[in-house]
């Protein structure tokens, strides 16, 4: 399975947004920082791809329903 590993930068399933790196892990948490230097916490998914492969998203619990899949990070979008 795909897993977010700390150091390592991330893309977005809408690709006009930057990139975060993570900068630390917990088994249900990612804190990232993005370009300009903010820093979040998102909550951590496992999903499964239509070709049977297991990877995690990430995503913030506090961001609506309707626009929380263009804002949802994936570990198969690893920098």
């Amino acid at each position: 399975m795909k897993r977010f590993e700390v150091g390592k930068h991330y893309g977005t399933f809408d690709s006009g947004l930057d990139p975060v790196k993570v900068i630390k892990r917990t088994a249900k948490f990612i804190t990232v920082r993005n370009p300009m230097g903010n820093e979040w916490r998102m909550k951590i998914r496992e999903c499964e791809g239509k070709n049977g492969c297991r990877f995690e998203i990430a995503f913030e619990s506090r961001i609506s329903t309707k626009w929380r899949e263009a804002l949802t990070y994936s570990a198969m979008l690893e920098e």
